[in-house]
């Protein structure tokens, strides 16, 4: 029968990705005016080295006003082989206390897509 892969098509999945507010109070939480991070972990499992443009997209459209992040993303990722990224996120001055969605997927060159990962924010005072 048809093989059925989990793993998408390019070989590159996101392990993991987490909010980190190490550069702010460290609390967890996203606050404002507050510089953090979303650390993730890209894993290419084919054997060729893969470029590839990250999305980074906020799914809360009442949410996207108070934060500030990259959009994307251009990355190699060597064959067989995982690396580390960093997305810097900045909560606005009148960031209220909310929880958001980030969305993260990518695209190689061939138009491939990466499963997309879903990491939820939370903000606070």
């Amino acid at each position: 029968g048809p093989i059925i892969r989990n793993m998408p098509f390019n070989g590159v999945i996101i392990e993991k990705a987490i909010f980190v507010d190490s550069k702010g109070n460290e609390d967890g939480v996203l606050q404002p005016n507050e510089n953090s991070e979303i650390l993730l972990r890209l894993s290419n499992r084919a054997k060729k080295d893969i470029k590839l443009k990250l999305y980074i997209e906020i799914m809360d459209r009442e949410s996207k006003r108070f934060i500030s992040l990259e959009k994307f993303k251009l990355v190699k990722i060597p064959a067989k082989n995982s690396k580390d990224i960093t997305i810097p996120l900045k909560g606005a001055y009148n960031l209220p206390p909310i929880s958001f969605r980030i969305k993260i997927w990518g695209k190689d060159e061939k138009g491939d897509v990466v499963k997309p990962y879903y990491i939820v924010i939370n903000s606070g005072e």
